[in-house]
């Protein structure tokens, strides 16, 4: 029993075109998956880190007010100390009595004076600390001075010292236009102060620049070591107002501001995404192979019955009228009828005999 090359194109046909047609149908599943999965976690990832910058945001808001508030500490003992002034006429005793709660190691102040301008110029009328880092007799604390007469707010420098820096503030007497209070703030070693160990500097890496810029040379504080600034990754930035100029703080976060489910949730996604995928690609390439096994048996079954009621020999069609009305009649019936046998059997006896 052969089998056509019709035949074979055809079991050809029946097994190869489901195949490549569900192989298309699980790539292209497994596509479609892959881009939902990443398009999942992309958005997840991205409203992490939107959610993560507006905490830091909300945070580093929250530590500039700390900070905004400890500015009123420095200069209302300032201020103070100008109504002393006044009052006493200018006592240089009672401006160092006063000055002394906030002077000297441990305190606010490491030095402080008071100043008058007169026709020759601005003179120190008293002091109280160590000689200032700032020389009294220097053309820069004259012009520091000055400045601080001609503001209407406490005026502040930078003055850079071998070890530390320190911060000079200097303040107008509102009463008497020619009487000004000069004070130094030493800058802690480790560069922490005591407005910083709030709460709301917790989670946050901070550093502090006098003035709008956050050049090294205007490092005021910070919690790490200068020498891993600036920050890396996500910060954030604001000015808070600090007599007549700004003190910018730029912040960094720790770790997670907002937990660690916003850090895990993009790659949950994408593992259960890419699971989902694979169990789904698989899935769809098994059924396809049942189909395909299934189609595969059905055209053998079929090519089988083709096969086996071309090789049979088909019978010979009697002459005889009734039998052809006959054979009409019922189709399943191929034998001869009795006229037709008798013809047959006489053709054959006469081939005997000749």
């Amino acid at each position: 029993m052969s089998v056509t090359a019709a035949e074979q194109r055809a079991e050809f046909n029946i097994t190869t075109g489901p195949r490549r047609a569900a192989g298309f149908v699980a790539l292209l599943v497994g596509l479609i998956g892959l881009l939902i999965t990443l398009a999942a976690a992309g958005t997840s990832w991205n409203l992490n880190r939107n959610n993560e910058h507006r905490l830091l945001e909300v945070q580093t808001r929250q530590a500039g007010q700390v900070i905004a508030s400890s500015v009123l500490s420095i200069v209302n003992p300032l201020t103070t100390a100008l109504q002393v002034e006044s009052a006493t006429r200018g006592d240089p005793q009672q401006f160092a009595r006063f000055m002394a709660s906030y002077t000297g190691p441990g305190r606010q102040f490491v030095a402080a004076s008071l100043w008058r301008q007169d026709g020759l110029g601005v003179r120190q009328l008293a002091s109280i600390g160590p000689t200032p880092k700032l020389d009294p007799g220097s053309a820069a604390a004259h012009l520091f001075i000055d400045k601080a007469l001609h503001s209407k707010t406490v005026v502040v420098m930078a003055i850079p010292t071998d070890q530390l820096q320190r911060i000079g503030y200097a303040l107008g007497s509102p009463a008497d236009p020619n009487v000004a209070v000069y004070a130094e703030r030493a800058i802690p070693a480790n560069r922490r102060v005591p407005v910083e160990s709030s709460s709301a500097f917790s989670d946050l890496d901070f550093a502090t620049y006098l003035g709008a810029t956050t050049a090294r040379s205007q490092l005021a504080t910070t919690d790490i070591a200068p020498n891993q600034l600036p920050f890396a990754g996500d910060t954030a930035r604001i000015a808070i107002p600090f007599g007549d100029t700004v003190l910018t703080l730029v912040t960094s976060p720790r770790g997670q501001l907002g937990g660690a489910m916003g850090t895990n949730l993009p790659w949950i996604f994408l593992g259960t995404g890419l699971l989902l995928t694979t169990v789904s690609a698989l899935l769809i390439d098994r059924l396809a192979r049942r189909r395909r096994e299934v189609e595969r048996s059905r055209g053998c079954t079929a090519t089988l019955a083709t096969s086996t009621a071309s090789s049979a020999p088909s019978p010979r069609p009697c002459s005889t009228p009734s039998c052809h009305v006959r054979s009409r009649r019922s189709p399943v019936s191929s034998s001869p009828c009795g006229t037709c046998r008798g013809q047959k059997a006489s053709t054959s006896g006469a081939t005997g005999t000749a």
